[in-house]
């Protein structure tokens, strides 16, 4: 009656092991970045978003493109560092003073792209589904 495994079963098993996941952990990695990088994107599309759309409210205008740097960034939880530029607390740098497009510079440590975004008088704040970029004219759709 046998009682267990032998040492050369254990090895192989081991090895396989072994092989598979060496094939399958790069391909997880490569993929959290991306995920990381629109979670990040994503965050700061609804932070402005909500911001613009507090702006709005707040001075009466039924027109994001009417608003100006100083009424949105009054919005934000941040440092306003002057000329349109205010510094959230995790280490975003916002840049209001092209408004309506914004250009959102992220913190170095989070290895992520720097992200334009623009506020629509067709929508009422920032579109998250259509919007951001690599440049400003790709964010306010003027190619």
């Amino acid at each position: 009656m046998k009682r267990g495994f032998t040492l050369a079963e254990v090895l192989i098993t081991l090895s396989i092991i072994g092989i598979i996941s060496a094939l399958t952990l790069p391909g997880l990695r490569s993929g959290m970045g991306d995920r990381k990088a629109n979670a990040w994107y994503a965050k700061y599309c609804n932070i402005l978003d909500g911001a613009v759309k507090q702006a709005m409210f707040d001075n009466n205008v039924g027109n994001a493109e009417l608003l100006s740097a100083p009424q949105v960034g009054a919005q934000l939880q941040a440092v306003d560092s002057g000329n349109g530029l205010f510094t959230m607390k995790d280490g975003t740098v916002v840049n209001l003073a092209h408004f309506p497009v914004a250009n959102v510079a992220f913190p170095q440590n989070a290895k992520v792209d720097n992200r334009f975004y623009a506020a629509s008088n067709v929508f009422d704040g920032i579109n998250c589904v259509n919007n951001g970029g690599a440049t400003a004219d790709a964010a306010a759709g003027t190619h």
